[in-house]
């Protein structure tokens, strides 16, 4: 969702999905990204930083008990975990997922972008401290490099070697590196054009999925991830072979497919009947909301697989049998066939807003801005508030952001050049010293933030060496 926005924030606006949020100026998109991110911001350990791996229930329950049945207990995952394939880094995930958000919030609301810049941050140290390595560490750096301009982060991206970073493939930063930005723009191009070809010479049925892989959990509704990347491609080229391909995709799931069936509840003529849901199986299924997108298609890739009593029922049982009929057609419309039936926030939910929000939008010509009633987010990088420096000289670095442009910033009543970041090197006083930053937008609106960092100079050697010379003396004349 947030590269959803980064692609159209210029089209993405309030009240624009229907969503309870509406009327509160920020657009809905980041909206539904906020309630997603506070749930891992309340799964960051406050005493190090690290982020636990999310939350689990102790069981399923059966088909008949209420997802709110208070027996089904939850419990917190780990801030270290492994699973099969390898070590899971919450930590680095999270840090590039907030840092990303911070940037995207900050013209609406400074101060959850300074919350979630400075749980990145933390986010980052430990997963690094504990060997978040490769493309997990790539990603956290390069959205930590996009969001602070910051040199370090820079530094251990490129110290990677992973070239995928899609923020960094369009990072605007004057410091950006060349040639690994191009190299990130290369991977998501490639991406983008096997799945071009999938839609447009591969697939019997213009389908961005890919073809040499088995069809599994949600691989027979359309080509998801594979989808995205062509998104992807569009945002970075302009090439309407791109977004002409996305947009037969969104057709397959809506109903030309094999079967002619629409893979979402409440839209077109053939949409999902009985797909798995708890309650709505409990209420008798009436009233079935729209806007579910369901598995579909599940297709064995042979005899010898054994998925469980409730798939194997339907693949054995049946007349014709399911393995009889060709993979995209293998579909049984049953809550109980889950493989088919169930679905997901992260493999088919959210992919399918995204997808079809960007087929939709992307074509259309931005809107008229609305009027612009809040003030310039001011986000501050260095220093940190209440931190100890100990030099005369501070460099004080903030980024300032707004919904329309940002017209003057001033630091410590000094005006300052830049944007989105803006640096400007302070002299301190021992002890206690205010910063101050003060912004204004083409709109007239003014924002000003100011806090505290405490200097503690060190103390300079014939200064020390002139109190032990007294102290000694002392010492020889009693």
């Amino acid at each position: 969702m947030l590269d959803l926005f980064a692609m159209l924030s210029n089209k993405m606006t309030d009240a624009q999905w229907h969503i309870p949020e509406a009327g509160n100026h920020i657009p809905d998109v980041l909206d539904e990204v906020s309630g997603g991110l506070n749930i891992w911001l309340q799964l960051q350990d406050p005493a190090d930083g690290g982020v636990r791996g999310g939350t689990e229930r102790l069981e399923e329950g059966g088909m008949d008990e209420p997802v709110a049945d208070p027996r089904l207990d939850y419990y917190v995952f780990g801030k270290y975990l492994r699973n099969n394939n390898g070590v899971v880094q919450a930590s680095a995930w999270f840090a590039a997922a907030a840092a990303q958000w911070a940037r995207s919030i900050l013209p609406y609301d400074a101060a959850r972008a300074q919350q979630a810049l400075d749980a990145a941050q933390r986010a980052y140290a430990y997963a690094v401290a504990h060997a978040a390595t490769g493309a997990d560490q790539a990603d956290a750096a390069a959205e930590l490099f996009y969001t602070t301009g910051a040199a370090a982060y820079q530094q251990d991206f490129l110290a990677t070697g992973v070239r995928a970073s899609f923020s960094y493939a369009q990072c605007t930063l004057p410091a950006t590196d060349a040639a690994a930005k191009s190299a990130c723009r290369a991977y998501w191009l490639a991406r983008a054009n096997d799945a071009v070809t999938w839609v447009n010479a591969n697939n019997s049925y213009r389908c961005a999925r890919n073809p040499y892989t088995q069809i599994r959990f949600g691989g027979g509704t359309g080509g998801h991830g594979y989808t995205w990347d062509l998104c992807k491609g569009f945002a970075l080229s302009g090439n309407a072979i791109y977004l002409n391909a996305v947009q037969h995709d969104c057709n397959y799931v809506l109903g030309c497919n094999p079967l002619g069936r629409s893979w979402i509840t409440g839209v077109g003529s053939a949409p999902p009947e009985f797909f798995l849901h708890r309650e709505l199986i409990i209420n008798g299924r009436t009233n079935i909301p729209p806007g579910y997108h369901i598995y579909g298609p599940f297709a064995k890739s042979n005899t010898g697989d054994d998925y469980g009593t409730h798939y194997e029922t339907f693949w054995t049982n049946l007349y014709p049998a399911t393995l009889a009929y060709p993979k995209l057609r293998a579909y049984v419309a049953s809550e109980w066939m889950a493989g088919m039936n169930e679905f997901t926030i992260t493999e088919t939910l959210s992919p399918s807003f995204c997808i079809f929000a960007f087929a939709h939008l992307a074509p259309l010509p931005a809107p008229t801005p609305p009027p612009d009633p809040l003030p310039p987010g001011i986000l501050v990088i260095t220093p940190p508030a209440g931190a100890t420096v100990t030099s005369a000289l501070e460099t004080v670095s903030v980024r300032v952001d707004d919904q329309q442009a940002v017209v003057a910033v001033q630091i410590n009543a000094q005006t300052t050049a830049g944007g989105p970041l803006y640096a400007r090197t302070i002299a301190l006083d021992e002890g206690t010293n205010w910063l101050q930053v003060v912004a204004r937008d083409a709109s007239g609106n003014g924002a000003t933030t100011r806090w505290w960092v405490v200097s503690s100079l060190p103390e300079p050697a014939g200064g020390l060496l002139a109190l032990l010379c007294a102290a000694l003396l002392r010492r020889t004349r009693k």
